[in-house]
């Protein structure tokens, strides 16, 4: 599944699925239940040791679906928020301002720009503060002010 979706976030999300389908039994099957604890655990060690900087060169490499894959395979908070700026930061560097956006939006509404960057922020506020600067975004995906599309 890694290696089709660029990171863990599927798998984790099967894994939660699978043990929600097996407590829903009224005789869970609870060798399954530790077998799929031993594989989240698994995933949690394998994801705890991206580098936060991960996201944002693939980004820079022009893969920015493969970017986000990565970035929600990331569980430690601490290192999640870290590789989200920098993701921010450098899809705003390289021009990808529609999905540098979004992203900041779920950042906005987890607290992460609070504590993020200077850059970021500056940048987030300029553009929050500018809106028709979106008209120059070339795909035409970012939004634009008044709710137009």
């Amino acid at each position: 599944m890694l290696q089709v979706t660029g990171g863990d976030a599927a798998a984790f999300t099967e894994v939660k699925a699978a043990q929600e389908m097996i407590l829903g039994h009224e005789d869970p099957d609870l060798l399954a239940m530790a077998r799929l604890a031993v594989h989240h655990d698994e995933l949690t060690a394998r994801n705890d040791n991206v580098p936060v900087a991960l996201p944002a060169l693939w980004a820079a490499l022009g893969a920015p679906e493969r970017a986000e894959a990565v970035l929600n395979s990331i569980v430690m908070p601490d290192q999640r928020n870290r590789a989200l700026l920098a993701l921010i930061e450098t899809l705003i560097t390289t021009g990808d301002l529609g999905r540098a956006r979004a992203l900041a939006e779920t950042a906005g509404q987890a607290g992460v720009l609070a504590r993020g960057s200077r850059s970021v922020r500056c940048r987030m506020w300029f553009g929050q503060r500018f809106p028709r600067v979106n008209r120059l975004v070339p795909d035409g995906s970012a939004s634009k002010p008044n709710g137009e599309r």
